[in-house]
């Protein structure tokens, strides 16, 4: 009772926020007096751990000991819930009432059981999910150099007799001749290289802990060194003379059939975040640098280093100083969103504002975290070219600094909605006959100093999604010139925290509230933007009325009502002539009228329509200008 008197609502229910907030609680959330006694069967701590219990099944709370994954459910093939397993960012009620009216009851009133994930058990009838395989251990990489020689040698030994020496020696030959096979098999054996269909051979650069693009030309240098290395060992240097380059191209040719592989899905690359003195697995909680690996497949690579201390002071009060705080927590969550290298959002983000409002000090700051080799420009209107697609690879953030007002109004804006909504896409690279697939999980940024139209073309609920807006109202008063790099230099550990705080909360949004939280004046900035872009549709819907058969409206009256429609709104109207082009169109889909050549105005007969009228304060009159102020 003191305790919840403590907490200053008595009489209101209380949930346990789970995770590093709570020092590493989780809870298993069966559904079901049946799933939680099969779960018991295999897990006999589970009857001796804090057990509560709502309107059906129990919550089995335990405290873990190393890392975990992140929340998962685990569902029979109808969808229904079998068990929730609840961790980072999640919560989970232990006092008070049940929507259902039966009130939360501790069933055994012990301490959380500590436990290490892999002690947890799953029943065998159950459904599998990878997260219950969740595992810490990583594979560790010794570079071929650091092998010792009886290694080396062993490691050989097996090469050989899976595809044969790779050279043919006396007696079993007349002279010396070379295993092609054998030699490229070798070669792959010493050299961290893969070949992926489409696009070529990836070689793996350990300092970094990434892999990147390689010519045939350097592979075949490569195996040019090796050969001379290799008959020089076996004393045989005559053999040079016929490392000649039509044996050396055979010898690619080899390597490229042992050497392909396909490369894990975009998805399962995004959960390492290499960083310069190390990596993070972003579905471990909680976080701890790993060592370099090749096993990880990352393509990019961030250029700074973890440190988990690290503090951002100036970074803060510079955001703080140009933005509400809704809206530093927006940009913290996309910013995290962005250093995943995946938009599991499906989000664009747009800073808008007058210029010096410090847009330009955010793209320069952000870009440098994720590092700018993983940045490429956004060009909405080259997206519909053949290559334009090929430039994204490896990438992960797009970026359309100051962009023109059109710039999500031209017809390759579509385009937009399949890079980020992880559609399957095909980029094509010049000189290459095959084209490889990309997955269209790329993060967004767009800035622009003017109010953007969005080419809504019949899907605003897809934009309506993805767009999320930030508002620069104000300049923002910077003495130093190099204020952005001053940040990159000094506090950037301290911001790749922060970024990675806000992948957590970002997280937390979808898996308690299944989208992301925005404030409602965020979500009006989205539906006002929108809404301007469908200017036309808007002032039909909202400034005309349909009704009697007898009432009319002149096309002419229309469009001047538009004009004083869109200067209420405080918009920019569309072109007059853009707008009597349009008007048909619109009062047919919104109103089910048609347009018609017999609308008497003045003792003529005039384009408009009949069954409609416009709304106060744009009533039509019979007078000479064709509408008034205040008639109905």
């Amino acid at each position: 009772p003191p305790y919840l008197l403590a907490l200053g609502h008595p009489g209101r229910n209380i949930a346990v926020l789970l995770g590093r907030e709570s020092r590493d609680i989780g809870t298993f959330d069966s559904d079901t007096d049946q799933f939680s006694e099969e779960f018991a069967a295999v897990n006999p701590w589970a009857t001796a751990t804090l057990t509560t219990r709502g309107a059906r099944g129990c919550n089995r709370w335990v405290r873990f000991i190393g890392p975990y994954p992140r929340s998962f459910d685990i569902k029979n093939a109808d969808g229904t819930n079998i068990v929730e397993f609840r961790a980072a960012g999640r919560l989970t009620m232990i006092h008070g009432v049940h929507p259902s009216g039966k009130k939360y009851e501790i069933q055994n009133p012990a301490k959380p059981v500590e436990i290490r994930w892999p002690d947890i058990h799953w029943p065998d009838s159950w459904p599998r999910n990878t997260a219950m395989d969740f595992s810490a251990a990583v594979v560790p990489y010794v570079p071929k150099a650091d092998e010792s020689e009886e290694v080396r040698e062993s490691r050989w030994r097996e090469i050989f007799a899976l595809h044969g020496e790779p050279f043919l020696m006396p007696p079993v030959v007349k002279k010396p001749s070379l295993n092609q096979v054998g030699f490229a098999a070798l070669y792959c054996a010493e050299t961290p290289l893969l070949c992926v269909p489409g696009l070529g051979f990836l070689r793996y650069h350990e300092r970094a802990g990434i892999w990147k693009l390689a010519t045939p030309e350097s592979v075949k240098i490569e195996l040019a060194c090796l050969l001379n290395k290799v008959v020089v060992k076996l004393g045989i240097r005559s053999f040079l003379v016929t490392r000649t380059n039509f044996l050396l191209c055979e010898l690619v040719g080899s390597v490229r059939g042992l050497a392909e592989k396909e490369l894990p899905s975009v998805e399962d690359r995004a959960r390492y975040l290499v960083l310069a003195n190390g990596t993070l697995d972003l579905n471990m909680t909680p976080l701890s640098l790993l060592p370099h690996s090749p096993h990880f497949c990352a393509l990019s690579a961030n250029p700074h280093r973890y440190d988990p201390d690290a503090e951002c002071p100036r970074w803060l009060a510079f955001l703080n100083s140009a933005v509400p705080p809704d809206d530093v927590l927006l940009l913290q969550k996309w910013v995290g969103l962005a250093l995943s290298g995946k938009n599991s959002a499906h989000a664009v983000l747009v800073l808008l504002g007058v210029g010096g409002s410090g847009k330009s000090v955010i793209v320069d700051v952000v870009s440098h975290l994720i590092g700018r080799a993983n940045c490429a420009e956004l060009r909405t209107k080259h997206l519909l070219e053949r290559f334009e697609m090929a430039r994204f690879f490896g990438k992960t953030t797009l970026l359309g600094s100051d962009v023109p007002v059109d710039f999500l109004n031209l017809k390759g804006a579509q385009a937009l909605k399949s890079l980020t909504g992880g559609d399957p896409l095909s980029a094509e690279f010049k000189n290459q006959n095959r084209p490889v697939e990309i997955r269209g999980i790329f993060n967004v940024l767009i800035t622009s100093n003017s109010r953007l139209r969005v080419s809504l073309e019949g899907d605003g609920q897809a934009w309506r999604r993805r767009l999320k807006i930030v508002l620069f109202m104000k300049s923002v008063e910077r003495q130093d010139p190099n204020f952005a790099k001053g940040i990159i230099e000094c506090e950037m550990s301290g911001i790749l925290n922060w970024a990675l705080e806000g992948l957590s909360l970002l997280r937390s949004d979808y898996e308690n509230e299944g989208h992301w939280v925005l404030s409602p004046d965020q979500q009006q900035r989205i539906d006002g933007i929108l809404s301007e872009s469908d200017s036309i549709r808007a002032f039909v819907a909202e400034g005309i009325e349909k009704g009697d058969p007898e009432w009319t409206v002149t096309a002419t009256e229309l469009a001047c009502s538009y004009e004083a429609f869109c200067d209420a709104k405080g918009w920019e109207p569309l072109p007059e002539a853009v707008v009597r082009r349009s008007l048909p169109n619109a009062m047919q889909e919104v109103h089910g009228v048609s347009f018609r050549h017999d609308i008497p105005r003045l003792g003529a007969a005039q384009r408009g329509y009949r069954g409609a009228r416009l709304k106060s304060p744009f009533s039509q009159t019979e007078s000479s200008d064709g509408y008034a102020t205040d008639t109905v």
